[in-house]
């Protein structure tokens, strides 16, 4: 079954295509503002003090980053897309994608997050209907933040949630009548 999270991801992944990133750096950046989103409505953010304290990358951030993955300080960067702000990195096969915490959010990271929850099947269908939903959108919505969040994202997501978790529970249905 999936959740807001889920349908919110999906909506910011197309929102990020639509704002000419790459496929996968659509998917990283999507991911780091869906885990953005939920620390901030949860309070995981209680030990910075202010907004740029908690994106201030501390030394112990980038020897995590540099042990994990081989990355320098100087192939990160912050990036506004969208009016959203993020961390780049460029990594050693020289791909850019977005990280937070100490976690770069890869294709990897997206299929267990998103796709996994839904099945390959499903997740090209919602992915369809979404994109078709996203296209009715101006550019200018999908530049600003606040925008998407309150006329894109929030007018949908329990519906967009409730309509895929029934595709999903239907598909489990026919496979597990199958089965008997």
């Amino acid at each position: 079954m999936i959740g807001r999270l889920q349908v919110m991801c999906i909506l910011q992944y197309l929102r990020f295509k639509r704002l000419c990133l790459e496929d996968e750096q659509a998917k990283s950046l999507a991911l780091c503002r869906v885990i953005f989103y939920a620390r901030a409505k949860y309070g995981f953010f209680l030990k910075a003090k202010t907004k740029t304290e908690f994106f201030k990358v501390t030394k112990e951030k980038w020897r995590k980053l540099k042990r994990k993955y081989g990355i320098h300080p100087e192939n990160i960067d912050i990036k506004i897309i969208g009016g959203d702000r993020a961390y780049s990195v460029i990594l050693p096969n020289g791909k850019e994608l977005f990280f937070i915490g100490e976690e770069i959010q890869d294709n990897e990271k997206w299929y267990k997050s998103v796709v996994r929850r839904f099945g390959e099947e499903i997740y090209k269908e919602v992915l369809k209907e979404a994109e078709e939903y996203i296209d009715g959108f101006d550019v200018s919505v999908l530049m600003n933040g606040q925008y998407f969040f309150n006329k894109v994202y929030k007018p949908v997501r329990d519906e967009f949630k409730d309509r895929w978790n029934k595709k999903i529970e239907k598909k489990l249905f026919v496979e597990n009548k199958n089965v008997v």
